[in-house]
């Protein structure tokens, strides 16, 4: 599943992560302890920064209670991680949050967190997960982002949305990149609800409801999400139209 150099790698990193079999089941568990800055200016994340390149307003020395979770398709599948040591409960009741959700929680995975949209997880890794390169740059900063969380109420940096919504944000980001298999995976990734939207032959317009359920115009709600809707139903409809359907 992993090989030995990738265990000792992460012990000498992370010391306080232990590998466990149980069932069957393979986790890294423990305290996740990382010391790491965010530069707003450039958009940079770092971890262990020396003192000349640290940005003091958001700087953070912190560690989680976490767990591991290898599925059997690893390394093509993402694992899922969750935080065990209850400070996502202390963090929805400290700022009286509708839900575990509001921190990017995904209920229907036993809490797991969401680390992106579906189709930026193969887009980040198309072939296989590096194990490393996923604790670094995926799990350290998500819960960088939590201890920021709770210490001002805010994330540090921007954040997609939840579901379909967080989807058509992502392509409306890539819709530049002119890949059709970008659109494809974006819809495979939709549920019913959102393969309806892309696939109706209404165009949405700016002032109508917004698809949150806010009843602001879309225009003036998330107007990331409609030009990500744009995007996705015409290039579906190339796609389609390549396949001669």
């Amino acid at each position: 599943m992993f090989t030995e150099n990738e265990l000792q790698t992460i012990k000498k990193i992370y010391p306080g992560l232990k590998h466990i079999t149980d069932k069957r089941k393979n986790f890294l568990r423990g305290n996740l302890h990382f010391r790491a800055c965010y530069n707003k200016d450039i958009k940079e994340f770092i971890i262990n920064p020396s003192e000349n390149i640290t940005v003091a307003d958001t700087y953070i020395d912190d560690g989680f209670e976490i767990e591991i979770e290898f599925l059997q398709g690893f390394p093509k599948q993402f694992p899922l991680v969750r935080e065990v040591g209850g400070r996502i409960q202390q963090i929805v009741e400290k700022y009286s949050l509708q839900d575990v959700v509001d921190l990017h929680i995904n209920k229907s995975q036993d809490n797991a967190a969401c680390f992106c949209p579906k189709p930026a997880e193969k887009l980040r890794y198309p072939d296989k997960i590096n194990l490393i390169h996923f604790i670094n740059n995926l799990v350290v900063p998500f819960f960088y982002g939590l201890s920021f969380y709770e210490k001002h109420g805010l994330w540090p940096w921007d954040e997609y949305s939840h579901g379909n919504l967080g989807i058509f944000e992502f392509y409306a980001e890539n819709k530049g990149k002119k890949d059709l298999s970008i659109a494809k995976s974006c819809y495979e990734c939709l549920d019913e609800q959102g393969k309806k939207i892309i696939m109706s032959n209404k165009r949405i317009k700016g002032h109508w409801p917004c698809i949150c359920g806010s009843k602001e115009k879309f225009r003036k709600c998330h107007k990331l999400v409609l030009e990500g809707i744009w995007a996705l139903k015409n290039d579906i409809k190339e796609e389609n139209l390549a396949k001669g359907e």
